[in-house]
């Protein structure tokens, strides 16, 4: 009999620490059914994303894309609009979603319902949350895309601009944190009836050291890369073609370049229309360390300035 109890609890043990190793049913997803929340790359926790549970390639980099859509260019106050995310990658099998939708100042705008049967909508703090649920990974779908829907009504008159931040994952199925590749996706709409501006600009900055699981805004001199995504949307009534300018404020209050910008690139847009900026920019191994400020610019040359958006970031050793 002793025998037996040995062999019994020895199974037992194997069996507890195999459901403690894989703690999900649905692949690449240890927190398949519950996501950790307050990771939409959004700016109010320095673009936090999913990098922190899962690293592949650096974000936007995997090959696929991922994009939101429904979010109208001028939005009307206290209507519902289905909003979206829809992700894809040749070679992965599990997919996941968050995304949130903030004002201006950050904090949370309208409130979120009738998500589809693979997603759930939660809050943390003061703000809501739309993500997949473990049934809404759709664990085999290779390559996609896969989509998500939840519906969002807008916000009382006097909001003015509403901006969705969303990160993704398009996972290798390993149940490992290696290999997935990570994304993320912003669109801003101006509130209707009232002044705004020509277009938006949203800003939104990887920062490699958030896989140590928290959100810094740091960069390592002579290392790391300021890498940088710029979604500008049009909202006027006709197409535009747009200047994006950026630069960046020094710790003594100067800028860099002194003369000129960093990077200098163009969009033609249709009417609601959205494109990107992708910026790339190697810190330097002698650039001081202390506070900065990226600065990006939308506008028409030489001195028409539509919109500007900004992030702080620290340069550190």
């Amino acid at each position: 009999m002793k025998r037996f109890l040995i062999l019994i609890t020895g199974l037992l043990l194997t069996v507890g620490a195999a459901l403690l190793t894989t703690n999900d049913v649905h692949g690449g997803f240890l927190k398949s059914g519950n996501p950790a929340l307050d990771e939409a790359a959004a700016p109010y926790n320095n673009f936090a994303s999913c990098v922190k549970c899962h690293d592949g390639e650096a974000v936007n980099d995997g090959g696929g894309s991922m994009e939101v859509s429904g979010l109208p260019s001028a939005y009307t106050p206290g209507q519902t609009y289905p909003i979206t995310v829809t992700l894809q990658q040749t070679g992965a099998i599990d997919w996941g979603y968050e995304f949130t939708v903030l004002d201006a100042a950050g904090n949370a705008a309208g409130f979120l319902t009738n998500p589809d049967s693979n997603s759930q909508i939660r809050t943390s703090g003061a703000l809501e949350f739309a993500s997949h649920k473990s049934g809404g990974t759709f664990e085999g779908t290779f390559h996609g895309p896969v989509s998500w829907t939840v519906d969002w009504t807008a916000p009382a008159a006097g909001t003015g601009v509403v901006e969705v931040y969303a990160a993704g994952n398009a996972a290798d199925d390993d149940d490992g944190r290696s290999g997935d590749s990570i994304y993320n996706a912003a669109l801003a709409a101006v509130e209707d009836g009232v002044a705004n501006d020509e277009a938006s600009a949203i800003i939104q900055v990887d920062f490699p050291n958030q896989l140590t699981g928290s959100a810094f805004n740091e960069l390592v001199r002579g290392t790391d890369s300021l890498r940088t995504m710029v979604r500008v949307r049009n909202h006027a009534a006709a197409a535009d073609t747009y200047t994006v300018v950026s630069r960046v404020r020094l710790p003594n209050g100067s800028f860099f370049p002194t003369s000129g910008w960093l990077t200098t690139d163009q969009l033609t847009l249709a009417a609601g229309e959205s494109g990107n900026v992708d910026i790339v920019q190697a810190v330097p191994a002698i650039a001081p360390l202390g506070s900065y400020q990226l600065q990006v610019m939308v506008g028409f040359p030489p001195a028409t300035l539509v919109t500007m958006d900004t992030v702080d970031f620290d340069i550190i050793d």
